[in-house]
């Protein structure tokens, strides 16, 4: 079976080298005839040379900016790169984002886990078109999405209120939306062992000025991951409509997925006592997964974003959305994960029906203003939202087998009961508040001035509520001494709602101050129009929760701390003819500054790596054609046991290559494409900030793609 497969894949690349070959051959025997059409190329003037990052992006309601006016570092990926790095459906999140430095993955083929300068994030976290909070943890689909613009550092200050917010960073999806030119495009593809997936993308304009657009995407993808007898079924569909006119701009997105994996498990925990040294990572293709091991999710969403000028100087917007995630035949481990025993990998966890399902809504209403005072112009933005968030979540104690097995020689299972259980009733969350900013052009410096307060309430499911607020500033200065050079600062806060003091502490039923976390940065950037650079150290600080003993009784105050300094070195551009590059460096001091357990005080905070880098490079000998390799690394991590047992999760590096070629068969235009991910198949543990996880790496996946323009 194996070799089937094998031949089945050398097969299929070897037919599309063997027709880029002829094509190739045949295109060039036009040239010299004079005979070959010209090739369309679709782009954006403010895309960098490379095709994968953009010098403007959306910054929260401030509007869209050049990335040299902005006081963060931002880096807003393009279509090409969702395209390019997305390519793999087991994978296709995080292998865009880890494009930006601040960024590491620590991801699985079920989960986009990841982190921005040390905090955890995944989905939850995620915005799409601005509207928070509409997808889960599952790995994301991204075939509806022509853009990643993502900001380090804190971002509640320009984006407002969200039920689940990372303090490291924003992340924002733009929707596929309709161009200047109609498209009708289908792309079939095979990746990993045997999943073939099917891709339409329709786009028109249309009215008497086309003021009109729509564009439908919508995809099948069903076959076995490069993960031995992991199975991956994904149907998704999204449909967005925009209108322009003179006074107002809308755009409204419906979408849907329904992604569904099947035996597939790869999170290790090793906070075991008796564990003294991290087992090596076995092989990456290696499958752990018990017979009957699924989870599926179903996702429904819309948004909605509009924009009415009232005025010259004056508009008002809108903004909106709502996502339903369901959990459907969630059959896994406790928390997804196993549990190691020892320094010889064997393990054990129990099976869980773990059934849930989110709704997430959100209302923005805001007025931006343009206003002068003597030579200083000011772009002023007030805006009032709330979300509303709730999750019902399966009896996760209620046990159904029990997985024990080797990290080299696999799984064994004992099977309880096939009874499925419902999703219970959860808690119902609110938030809601305001934010304002206010941007000053003062000469060669703008000044960003913002405040946004917001209030949080739970609402339990037998009822009991408890509220918490919090305010948080943005300052932000931008210094541009001539077209090249600019150089910023900003501090910024973030906060999570406050929670209610449990059992077993002096101060039970007591409600805590939001978790806050500040942050300072400064930085120069650097552009000479081909290229974008950009340097900054910034300095995190995180309020954490932290028992204290008074009188010989026990309290819970929010006294801790955890702190995360670092510098993030970016850069995107042409470097020669025909040759361009994209990444950069992450340095990030992590620690334990203020904690009462002696042996983590001062400590790296579990989970995170001090070095990171990413490098790409792209070479184009012909505008049809285009090579292209990335380089990840991730430095060592620290795990904690219970025992007190510092363990390393060692550095690893993977490589990826790819390569693309434009032709054309008899008039219709195609793009063929090849990337081969981990491509010297390195077999690896992924470190999870925060957490004592090993996660195992994906293996060496093929990727083939053939792209039609009808």
């Amino acid at each position: 079976m194996l070799k089937n497969k094998k031949a089945l894949v050398m097969s299929v690349l070897c037919a599309v080298a063997s027709v880029g070959f002829v094509m190739s051959a045949s295109a060039a025997e036009q040239t010299m005839h004079g005979n070959l059409d010209e090739v369309v190329v679709e782009g954006r003037a403010d895309v960098l040379p490379g095709g994968i990052v953009s010098k403007t992006g959306s910054v929260g309601i401030i509007g869209d900016k050049d990335v040299m006016d902005v006081p963060f570092q931002q880096v807003n990926v393009t279509e090409e790169a969702v395209e390019r790095f997305g390519a793999d459906p087991s994978q296709a999140s995080t292998s865009i984002l880890v494009n930006v430095p601040s960024i590491r993955t620590s991801s699985s083929t079920i989960y986009n886990d990841f982190s921005i300068r040390g905090q955890a994030a995944n989905a939850y976290q995620m915005r799409v078109n601005g509207i928070p909070g509409l997808f889960s943890q599952n790995n994301l689909p991204m075939n509806m999405f022509e853009g990643v613009e993502v900001i380090s550092g804190a971002s509640v200050g320009v984006y407002g209120t969200a039920a689940k917010e990372s303090a490291g960073g924003s992340i924002n999806l733009k929707s596929k939306r309709a161009g200047e030119q109609d498209i009708t495009r289908y792309t079939t593809t095979f990746a990993g062992a045997s999943s073939w997936g099917n891709y339409l993308d329709v786009s028109r304009r249309f009215g008497n000025d086309k003021q009109f657009g729509l564009r439908i995407n919508a995809s099948h993808v069903n076959g076995e991951t490069a993960i031995d007898d992991e199975n991956v079924k994904q149907k998704t569909f999204a449909i967005n409509f925009d209108a322009h006119t003179k006074v107002s701009d809308t755009n409204l997105l419906l979408g849907y997925r329904d992604t569904k994996v099947e035996n597939s498990l790869r999170y290790f925990d090793f906070s075991n006592g008796a564990i003294t040294k991290l087992p090596s990572a076995p092989k990456a293709s290696n499958n752990y997964a018990f017979k009957g091991s699924n989870l599926g999710m179903e996702t429904t969403f819309f948004t909605l974003n509009h924009e009415q000028k009232l005025g010259e100087d004056t508009k008002v917007f809108l903004n909106g959305g709502y996502g339903y995630n369901n959990g459907y035949d969630y059959l896994v481990t406790k928390s997804s994960r196993f549990d190691v025993l020892d320094n010889a990998g064997n393990y054990s966890s129990k099976i869980q029906n773990e059934p849930y399902c989110v709704k997430n809504g959100y209302f923005q209403l805001g007025v931006k203003q343009n206003w002068t005072v003597g030579n200083v112009k000011n772009e002023f933005a007030l805006s009032w939202d709330k979300n509303w968030y709730r999750g019902q979540w399966g009896n996760t104690n209620e046990p159904r087998g029990t997985v024990t097995g080797n990290l080299y020689t696999g799984s064994t299972f004992d099977f309880i009961s096939t009874n499925k259980g419902k999703a219970l009733p959860g808690s119902t969350q609110q938030y809601y508040g305001w934010t304002a900013v206010n941007t000053s052009e003062i000469g060669k410096a703008s000044v960003t001035l913002g405040l946004h307060r917001h209030t949080a309430s739970d609402t339990t499911a037998a009822g009991k509520n408890t509220q918490s607020s919090a305010t948080s500033p943005l300052y932000g200065v931008v210094y541009r001494p001539d077209n090249n050079f600019a150089i910023f600062a900003n501090h910024t806060e973030s906060f999570q709602q406050g929670s209610v003091v449990g059992t077993g502490y002096e101060n039970r039923n007591a409600i805590l101050d939001p978790t806050k976390t500040k942050s300072n940065e400064v930085g120069v950037k650097y552009t000479n129009g081909s290229s974008v650079a950009s340097l900054s150290y910034f300095d995190m600080k995180q309020a954490s929760k932290m028992e204290s003993n008074i009188d010989g009784k026990r309290y819970l105050t929010l006294n801790g701390e955890n702190s995360f300094r670092g510098i993030e070195l970016s850069y995107s551009g042409k470097i020669a003819d025909k040759w361009s590059a994209m990444g950069g460096l992450m340095y990030l001091d992590s620690e334990y500054s203020k904690t009462n357990d002696n042996y983590l005080s001062g400590k790296q905070i579990k989970g995170t790596a001090k070095f990171s880098g990413v490098a790409n490079i792209a070479y184009a000998p012909q505008d049809d054609m285009s090579i292209w390799a990335r380089m990840i690394y991730t430095g060592s991590a620290p795990l904690y046991t219970s025992a007190n047992k510092e363990l390393t999760v060692p550095s690893f590096t993977t490589f990826d290559f790819g390569a693309t070629y434009k032709t054309k068969v008899n008039s219709t235009p195609v793009t063929f494409s090849a990337t081969l991910f981990n491509a010297f198949n390195k077999d690896y543990w992924l470190a999870r900030p925060t957490y004592n996880y090993g996660i195992l790496g994906n293996p060496r996946t093929l990727f083939l793609s053939a792209q039609f323009d009808i």
